[in-house]
């Protein structure tokens, strides 16, 4: 009898553990119901969340495309009239380079024209200055040689009468 008892409770206790998994079971399974409701109910908020990500992600490389293209807009527009005042720059500063260029040959060429001259007239007037002095010893010379000529005559004229 004791043996019966101890049985008895000890099927007792298979079916109280049994309980307890098929519980445990039932549990489980109504958590999974929950998490899966859960999951069905937050679905179309991530599926949302999901949207918004890529739609961020679509208006970032837009942003970037945008900027790209912006950027390289303005650089070669910028490029652009760089070399177009740089074009403007260089022409004008060649123009006045040739400019000053052409001018100094022009005044070096006038200047050596006056300069040609005024020797021309420096040189003209000492060949006439040596001329003159030529002639006045020239005239010195024949003026004292006559003049001794003469008084050598007229010595030997005065002398002799």
């Amino acid at each position: 009898m004791l043996l019966l008892l101890l049985l008895l409770l000890l099927l007792l206790l298979l079916l109280l553990l049994l309980l307890l998994l098929l519980l445990l079971l039932l549990l489980l399974l109504l958590l999974l119901q929950l998490l899966l409701l859960l999951l069905l109910l937050l679905l179309p908020l991530l599926l949302l969340l999901l949207l918004l990500l890529l739609l961020l992600l679509l208006l970032l490389l837009l942003l970037l495309y945008y900027y790209y293209f912006y950027f390289f807009y303005y650089y070669y527009f910028y490029y652009y009239y760089y070399c177009y005042y740089c074009y403007y720059y260089y022409y004008y500063y060649y123009y006045f380079y040739f400019y000053n260029y052409y001018y100094y040959y022009y005044y070096y060429y006038y200047y050596n024209y006056y300069y040609y001259y005024y020797n021309y007239y420096y040189y003209y007037y000492y060949y006439y200055y040596y001329y003159y002095y030529y002639y006045y010893y020239y005239y010195y010379y024949y003026y004292y040689y006559y003049y001794y000529y003469f008084n050598f005559y007229y010595n030997l004229y005065y002398h002799t009468t």
